[in-house]
């Protein structure tokens, strides 16, 4: 009988991926059994395992749970970047709002606005005032609140409190996520661990959220957008030109902030919603020299000037970098506003040279400005602001004109200094109050010779017209008393001197007209309508005190300008585009102007009351006795010591040296001879040093 044994061979099993992942035992008849049964199935080589050995290989239960635990793992890690992207994302949000740079100039708006409703509820109250007591006090809080300004050091402390505000009110509820549970815990409370978890998975929501939002949005930057589609289309050579106020845009050559700007302006419907600017719709932006700019149209409740009034959320819209200028005016339609942001500042000699006739460049068009000087003229601008190099620039114009003369009233001297030797200078109160005496007696002179011939009177080398610059107007107005009438000639000056072709120019930095430190007389002020010039100003108080009361609205901003030497130049042609003016700030071209002859009167025409009575011949010669020669030259370098502290005549002169008359009329004879001084128009008129 005939044993029968079986062999047991390992088999690939496959599975439904044809692919083998592990081995299984079959059972194979012995070498006596047909081999046919088994023509369809090859061996596999390999190990038979012993009893004895452990079996480690994965059960099918076991590699579903090693899967599942796999992908747990990789979905918590996800979640977790998912959540670190969302707070990421909102901390950077919260310190975008909280370190907002918008923020200052809203606090500026914010103290102003305090400002200005203080100063309404007292003047309501002063009208309503019945008791003089109560009248008196609140004419003195009236006066103090006109005169006060807004200080740096208040509107830093609004914006670092405005800003402790927002971080405490973005880490509010982080920090009660974080501190809750604990204290919950600590108090036996513990489900209020679950709060973590809860707000992990929630910025994971949100962090996922984000990241699909990233997706989209790089798949649409990807595109062409608005903006490129419409640079395609102009560099096309089917290009139509554009029939709006601005033509399109083109992104070729545009810097890191130019692209950012142009980034948000292809979002302004999306961004304008929260900013309050529902009803505005942008066109196409520009790129020139000077930067961007884009025409909006205004529809619904919105006009241009309240899109105007809105800069602020505009600049915040765009993001337009602080050290950026944005304006906004009135377009070329009703229904339209300019929005113009200068991010480009053309590459321009600002140099003043001899010779240039015009005052500076339109910052927003490129083009060179210009200003007729031969009218009335206010000036105004802080501290700093580029005034001084303003007026330069205008004198310089008035000294090349043969048919000019120029007169300047400095009450600091320092200005006068530099222009004696081209311009007839006055600085103390006796010499002011002597020259504005001259200029309306002068005035009445060339109206009574206009009279006389009924013809106008025409500019010639022998018949100069004349400019009259008065320098810090705050000083003049503080220096003049009754008996001086300063400010009385000089009214008479401003209201009747055009047609005489005599112009007053009036400067200051101190643009207010109320107040004990007022800087314009308000009757003068009136008169000013041939140019108003208003450089950087403190406050949109001072800005309407210059140019108008309508001057914010209509975007004459001049509290704005972002840096000195721009202006803004208000004479009936211009608008409200800022103006940089040619730098004339080295006084060493001031002195290098050619000397010029200086107006004056002739002595016979100058009627001063006689102060000081005659000296007779045999006076003199008691004041000289004694003296016989003396000592010349000490008496001349004392007169020169003495008029470098400012201009004496010479009965003042003799008191001051102690030297006699005759000693002291020789001395200024000889410095006289040598151009080192200058005698004033009178036969008793003060003598000043050169």
């Amino acid at each position: 009988m005939v044993q029968e044994t079986t062999t047991r061979h390992l088999h690939a099993v496959p599975d439904e991926s044809e692919v083998p992942t592990g081995l299984v035992w079959h059972d194979e008849p012995s070498d006596h059994e047909p081999e046919t049964q088994h023509s369809g199935t090859t061996p596999v080589s390999g190990r038979v395992m012993p009893a004895s050995e452990a079996d480690t290989s994965l059960t099918p239960a076991q590699a579903d749970r090693a899967q599942i635990t796999d992908r747990l793992r990789a979905s918590l890690e996800a979640a977790n970047t998912y959540a670190l992207l969302a707070w990421h994302r909102k901390w950077d949000v919260a310190m975008s709002h909280v370190m907002d740079p918008s923020l200052r100039q809203d606090m500026i708006d914010e103290a102003e606005a305090a400002l200005d409703a203080k100063i309404a509820s007292t003047e309501k109250k002063l009208r309503r005032a019945i008791n003089p007591e109560d009248t008196t006090k609140l004419s003195k809080q009236l006066d103090r609140l006109n005169r006060r300004e807004i200080s740096t050091l208040e509107i830093d402390a609004r914006v670092v409190r405005t800003r402790t505000t927002r971080l405490a009110g973005k880490c509010v509820l982080p920090a009660s996520v974080i501190v809750g549970p604990v204290l919950l815990a600590m108090s036996g409370t513990w489900i209020g661990l679950l709060a973590w978890p809860a707000a992990w998975g929630w910025l994971a929501v949100q962090g996922r959220a984000m990241a699909r939002a990233d997706v989209k949005t790089t798949a649409t930057d990807t595109a062409t957008s608005r903006i490129e589609a419409r640079a395609r289309e102009l560099t096309a050579p089917t290009t139509v030109a554009a029939t709006t106020a601005a033509v399109a845009a083109t992104v070729v050559g545009a810097s890191d902030d130019e692209n950012q700007i142009l980034s948000r302006l292809s979002n302004w419907e999306e961004l304008a919603t929260a900013r309050g600017l529902d009803g505005t719709t942008p066109g196409d932006p520009v790129l020139a020299e000077t930067g961007l700019s884009v025409v909006v149209t205004c529809a619904g409740r919105i006009t241009p000037e309240a899109l105007i009034k809105k800069t602020n959320a505009v600049r915040s819209l765009l993001g337009v970098p602080t050290g950026i200028a944005l304006d906004i005016v009135q377009g070329e339609r009703g229904d339209q506003a300019l929005v113009r942001i200068r991010t480009r500042t053309p590459q321009r000699d600002m140099e003043w040279q001899p010779g240039k006739e015009d005052v500076g460049v339109d910052v927003t068009t490129g083009e060179v400005v210009d200003l007729e000087v031969y009218h009335r003229m206010l000036i105004a601008g802080a501290s700093r602001s580029g005034k001084t190099v303003m007026m330069r620039v205008l004198m310089a114009k008035v000294v090349a004109d043969p048919n000019a003369c120029l007169i300047l009233i400095d009450a600091k001297r320092v200005e006068a200094a530099r222009w004696r030797h081209v311009a007839r200078t006055a600085c103390t109160p006796d010499e002011i109050s002597g020259l504005a005496a001259e200029l309306k007696w002068e005035m009445t002179r060339r109206y009574e010779e206009i009279s006389e011939t009924g013809r106008a009177w025409v500019p010639s080398p022998e018949k100069k017209r004349m400019v009259i610059v008065v320098d810090e107007g705050a000083e003049l107005i503080a220096m003049d008393h009754k008996e001086l009438g300063i400010l009385e000639n000089l009214r008479s000056l401003a209201m009747m001197g055009g047609e005489a072709e005599m112009h007053l120019w009036w400067c200051t930095q101190k643009p207010t007209k109320t107040g004990d430190g007022r800087g314009i007389d308000s009757a003068i002020a009136g008169q000013m309508t041939g140019a108003l010039v208003c450089l950087r100003t403190t406050s949109p108080t001072e800005a309407r005190t210059v140019l108008g009361e309508d001057a914010n609205a209509a975007g004459w901003n001049s509290h704005l300008l972002e840096r000195a030497g721009l202006a803004l130049i208000r004479d009936g042609e211009r608008g409200p585009d800022p103006v940089a003016v040619w730098n004339l700030s080295d006084e060493e071209k001031v002195l290098a102007l050619p000397p010029q002859t200086r107006w004056g009167l002739p002595d016979a025409e100058v009627h001063e009351p006689v102060t000081e009575p005659e000296e007779t011949e045999a006076e003199e010669a008691e004041e000289d006795e004694g003296q016989g020669d003396g000592n010349w030259i000490g008496a001349q370098h004392a007169v020169m010591q003495a008029l470098h502290t400012g201009p004496k005549t010479t009965a003042q002169l003799q008191e001051i040296t102690g030297y006699s008359k005759s000693m002291i009329h020789n001395a200024l004879g000889q410095h006289e001879a040598a151009g080192k001084v200058v005698k004033g128009p009178g036969h008793r008129a003060a003598w000043r040093a050169l």
